[in-house]
């Protein structure tokens, strides 16, 4: 069965990872000890910031960061009612939360920025999520906000964690475009920020077709995800799971 022997060790799938709920006071007094870096963002904004953990404040249950880059970024946040999402590693462990913003303030002589304590820290490790590649009969098809325009793509590759795809222009590194997802199981549109790690061009092949086809290739991570729509997301890997195992037994 060199089908099944091709799929051992099974790979760790969505339902074995999902763990992982961390007391906040925990791991952001973790982060505030090493001065982690974090990238920041507010929901439908194309832009990110960058800042690090400075410390926490037990007594008033807030935890404070540095300036963000760049120095708009406080201006932003605080003038938004939206939640501020919070994305870092911490010893090797891949860590995000939401929290609201509570105002400026000082640390270590230093100002700062302060927001108030989250309900809870959700971790992962990268390296288990697994990922599943769509059928060419039943694309995951991507619409991704670039600038004052929708941008159609095509997942090449789909995680928990995030997706890979090609793209017909070039999306900056480190922004967050908004994104909607159409799962072939589903008629409904799943939402979220894609963080986007990394977009390189593709080599050109010979003739007129080539030339039209994608001319990029992007990967990113999934930020802000709701509860309903990772369960989607699961479903969808489970079963392209099952329906790879069936094409190689």
């Amino acid at each position: 069965m060199l089908g099944i022997d091709f799929f051992k060790p099974r790979p760790q799938t969505v339902s074995e990872i999902t763990e992982g709920n961390e007391s906040p006071y925990l791991s952001i007094t973790g982060a505030c000890k090493r001065a982690t870096s974090t990238e920041v963002f507010i929901d439908g904004r194309r832009e990110g910031f960058k800042t690090a953990f400075v410390g926490v404040d037990t007594e008033q249950a807030v935890f404070h960061t540095d300036q963000l880059l760049p120095m708009s970024g406080e201006r932003i946040i605080s003038a938004s009612a939206k939640p501020v999402h919070f994305s870092f590693q911490l010893n090797g462990i891949n860590h995000r939360f939401a929290a609201k913003y509570a105002g400026s303030g000082v640390w270590g002589g230093f100002p700062s920025i302060k927001f108030h304590m989250p309900a809870s820290v959700k971790s992962y490790q990268r390296r288990l999520f697994f990922r599943v590649t769509p059928m060419n009969s039943q694309p995951v098809r991507i619409n991704l906000n670039h600038g004052d325009m929708g941008i159609s793509a095509e997942a090449l590759d789909i995680s928990m964690g995030g997706t890979r795809f090609t793209i017909s222009c070039e999306v900056e590194n480190g922004s967050t475009p908004g994104i909607s997802l159409i799962l072939p199981i589903s008629t409904s549109q799943i939402r979220a920020q894609l963080a986007v790690i990394e977009c390189v061009e593709k080599e050109k092949g010979l003739g007129s077709a080539s030339r039209r086809r994608p001319a990029y290739v992007a990967r990113g991570e999934f930020w802000g995800l709701s509860n309903e729509d990772e369960a989607a997301i699961s479903r969808y890997i489970l079963r392209r799971e099952r329906e790879m195992l069936r094409i190689f037994s």
